[in-house]
């Protein structure tokens, strides 16, 4: 698949689950960040992963503190 045609086909999906992202895609997800280009060649790259379970017992969850695309807000 050359690059035109996976720029055509790329959609957006917004489905999401309460299950845990495996260590394997977060790997992935990672690497592909570190190969974006980067001015001057610079690369300044930062990742953070956080993994945090929200429930009522934890000191982060509040019933609103979760967004509609369940990204925390803190």
């Amino acid at each position: 698949m050359d690059s035109i045609e996976v720029i055509k086909t790329r959609r957006s999906i917004r489905k999401f689950t309460d299950g845990p992202v495996p260590d394997e895609i977060i790997d992935k997800i990672i690497e592909a960040g570190t190969w974006a280009p980067s001015g001057m060649n610079n690369q300044p790259w930062k990742f953070a992963v956080i993994r945090l379970e929200l429930t009522a017992g934890n000191k982060f969850y509040k019933p609103d503190s979760i967004s509609p695309m369940g990204l925390l807000n803190v």
